[in-house]
């Protein structure tokens, strides 16, 4: 064996390699004990996309790093970009203009009013809440067919004489 290291020792310096270098590498490399570990945790990292050379240099910068630092985490690098179109390009509509939905109305007094609709809203609030009510004027309740409205709301404000203050919950179906 130290004939033939020998050997290979020669051809190496006689192809020009330093021998501070040959012998370095020749060495017998001690043996790693190999202990009981943890399992490794993986991190996540989420980072701007700025071109293929720049990512790939970055993650292998930060993944040798961390591989030294850490030696109990692997690492999982991500890349992302902003999207082209955004998500919010349509115009946010009124509450009042869902359909087929479930409302409550809750008046000042603590009395509440549950209803269900399959119309818009608006139009259904309106039967509720007439406007010669919203006026503060006085008249009698009916649509207009001139049939009388079987709304206890109304109803609930022309027997009772109150100031009509409420706040309506709408939950979709």
């Amino acid at each position: 064996m130290e004939e033939e290291l020998l050997f290979l020792k020669n051809i190496l310096a006689q192809n020009g390699y330093p021998t501070r270098f040959v012998e370095k590498n020749m060495k017998p490399k001690p043996k790693r004990e190999e202990c009981d570990s943890a399992p490794k945790k993986t991190l996540y990292l989420n980072l701007n996309f700025k071109g293929d050379l720049a990512a790939d240099i970055l993650k292998r910068r930060i993944s040798s790093s961390l591989k030294k630092t850490f030696p109990a985490a692997t690492l999982r690098v991500t890349f992302s970009s902003r999207p082209i179109l955004r998500n919010n390009t349509k115009d946010k509509l009124s509450h009042m203009t869902n359909s087929m939905c479930i409302y409550q109305f809750t008046c000042s007094c603590g009395a509440r009013y549950i209803g269900r609709c399959m119309r818009v809203l608006s139009k259904r609030v309106r039967e509720h809440y007439p406007a010669w009510l919203q006026r503060g004027g006085t008249g009698s309740i009916r649509n207009a067919n001139n049939n009388n409205i079987n709304s206890l709301i109304p109803n609930s404000i022309c027997s009772t004489g109150m100031e009509f203050s409420a706040s309506i919950t709408i939950y979709c179906i």
